[in-house]
């Protein structure tokens, strides 16, 4: 077979390496930009729930192992508290580093290097089986095929990353409030090498401080006295001294024989991390894929088949942690505990269970805080059957049933099917109901048996549900008002 990778990202490098062990005739070329700077901070491979770091290939393994920083203590600070725990696994490393020990393995075997810094079509590649784009977020050769759609969402955060020889043995989330906003920085260790520093604000608050604007040295002594850190260098981009992080997705992983491999591929907010790992996980299924006797679109399709429900997993922790960052400042008012059990927990991945296991004393502070007067019988009630206050209404519970459409109504109006159907969860004890989409107009039905809420009729109707979970019950109850649009 003969490959060709575009770029040198880490999972492209794995991949050659994986194909060469399994068939050194196997001919593979690496195709490097010379212009091309890539600069990635220190990035998470490990975490809780992916505590340890196996790859198929055990030369590799113990490559990477050396270069690995792993860390056992987590910790949180802002101006005058601290937290810090031990018993969450995570371990980091330096992509540059990796990129350096994935290299030299691959020329060991036998890949072949080239530069080339214009790439006009595929048939500068005709004699290619497999053609790998694996050059990163920003990808030019995504545009060698149709189909990628590539959509790279940004973030409206602003971030900066240092080099620092500061040792750290701890992975530290620091919380800084200024006259213009809240900045933070995370502080990941890098093994005997120091340690790495990511500085993050939303980009409102970069502007009215006027960061954004300055030199770089005067980042790097604001950054250094405003979180109390040793930064020794800064990792610019190419956007320039601060960068957005973008979360790339692509409609397509593959394109006749054009792969996407890498960042080029998908990529995960640094808070989570994990896409390295994952992508180096790519690498080993696609090399299995493409060692069998199918053909080349069986085997990229059955690779995409195998992996993108695991990368669009990992997006999903990434942006709801991308967006816990984004709106740091809906949480910055919160009691400290409460604070830092937002934090650990905001990839929506790490649970109250994992975190009792690790911090017990921090859990019960915020199951108090949570319950407020409402106690259980040794201990305060688990957060679920705490009640909650939302204005004025105070729900039981934080039991929500979500609306389901029934389509049981006759001309928009609900009869005993919905007063069975949403009367039984209420008195099964969930804290709010939420009746289905219920449409104002008739033809903003998505049936002929839609519920509605546009006759006088449905007053009737809809009062005799709600009594009987007013009077039967503790529940609250909810209606998802609707129109279906064009569709109706």
């Amino acid at each position: 077979m003969k490959l060709t990778c575009i770029g040198t990202d880490p999972a492209a490098l794995y991949l050659g390496i994986l194909l060469k062990r399994r068939d050194p005739l196997h001919a593979v070329r690496f195709i490097e930009d010379p212009y091309a700077t890539s600069h990635e901070p220190t990035s998470l491979i490990c975490n809780p729930l992916k505590p340890r770091f196996k790859l198929a290939d055990a030369e590799v393994q113990i490559d990477v192992d050396q270069v690995l920083a792993a860390i056992d203590k987590v910790a949180v600070n802002t101006e005058n508290r601290k937290f810090e725990t031990a018993g969450l696994r995570h371990a980091t490393i330096d992509p540059g580093t990796l990129n350096r020990v994935l290299r030299a393995r691959a020329e060991q075997l036998g890949c072949a290097f080239e530069e080339r810094h214009t790439i006009a079509d595929l048939d500068a590649f005709g004699d290619a089986d497999v053609i790998v784009a694996a050059d990163g977020v920003h990808s030019r050769a995504r545009a060698l095929a149709k189909g990628f759609a590539p959509q790279l969402d940004r973030s409206s955060n602003r971030f900066v990353a240092f080099q620092s020889s500061q040792p750290a043995d701890t992975l530290t989330t620091m919380f800084r409030t200024t006259p213009h906003g809240i900045f933070h920085a995370m502080v990941m260790p890098r093994g005997t090498d120091g340690s790495s520093i990511i500085v993050e604000t939303p980009a409102e608050v970069l502007r009215v401080s006027g960061l954004d604007r300055a030199p770089g040295e005067c980042i790097i002594a604001y950054g250094a006295k405003l979180f109390g850190l040793t930064l020794d260098r800064m990792l610019a981009s190419s956007e320039g001294v601060w960068s957005t992080f973008a979360m790339v997705r692509n409609a397509t992983w593959h394109a006749g024989k054009v792969v996407l491999l890498g960042r080029a591929a998908y990529t995960s907010h640094f808070s989570v991390g994990l896409d390295i790992r994952s992508q180096l996980e790519d690498a080993e299924v696609l090399a299995q894929y493409l060692s069998t006797n199918t053909s080349v679109t069986e085997a990229l399709n059955a690779f995409e088949t195998a992996r993108r429900p695991k990368a669009d997993s990992l997006q999903r922790a990434a942006a709801a942690s991308l967006n816990w960052f984004e709106h740091v400042r809906r949480y910055a008012q919160k009691p400290f505990e409460q604070f830092v059990f937002s934090l650990l927990t905001s990839s929506m991945r790490i649970t109250h269970a994992r975190i009792d296991k690790a911090a017990p004393d921090l859990t019960r502070t915020v199951d108090s805080l949570v319950a407020g007067d409402t106690q259980g019988s040794n201990r305060p009630l688990p957060p679920m059957f705490a009640p909650i206050r939302l204005r004025d209404l105070q729900v039981p519970n934080r039991v929500v049933v979500s609306p389901m459409c029934q389509y049981s109504a006759m001309d928009g109006t609900v009869n005993d099917w919905h007063l069975v159907h949403l009367g039984s969860r209420a008195v099964g004890g969930a804290g709010l109901v939420i009746a289905e989409m219920t449409d104002v107009l008739p033809e903003g039905r998505i049936s002929l048996h839609c519920a509605g809420m546009y006759s006088p009729e449905h007053v009737p109707a809809w009062k005799r549900v709600t009594d009987f979970v007013h009077h039967n019950s503790n529940s609250k109850i909810a209606v998802q008002l609707a129109h279906a649009g064009r569709k109706g």
